[in-house]
């Protein structure tokens, strides 16, 4: 089942700081408006294993992803604000 609802505002992130939880994310996002959903592309299953194998390094990874706001007017503004800026802070915070 499909459910469309109208008024809700998608922001596409075309590059997701390495290892940033969708927890982190959320926090970061939340204070420009009520953010509903968050999907994150996870890494390549044949680059995170050869990441697994020669670095050790077990977390997570995300390419890409999409944040979904209850208002588009929200959305709108949250993507000229954040367009061509690094969001995140120092690499442990994440």
């Amino acid at each position: 089942v499909h459910l469309y609802v109208s008024g809700l505002g998608v922001v596409y992130l075309s590059t997701v700081p390495p290892f940033m939880h969708v927890r982190k994310l959320r926090e970061l996002l939340s204070q420009y408006g009520d953010v509903l959903r968050i999907y994150l592309t996870p890494e390549d299953k044949a680059i995170t294993r050869k990441r697994k194998k020669y670095r050790k390094n077990r977390r997570v990874k995300h390419t890409d992803g999409w944040v979904e706001f209850s208002n588009k007017k929200v959305a709108k503004r949250v993507a000229l604000a954040l367009n061509g800026t690094q969001i995140g802070g120092k690499k442990r915070d994440y």
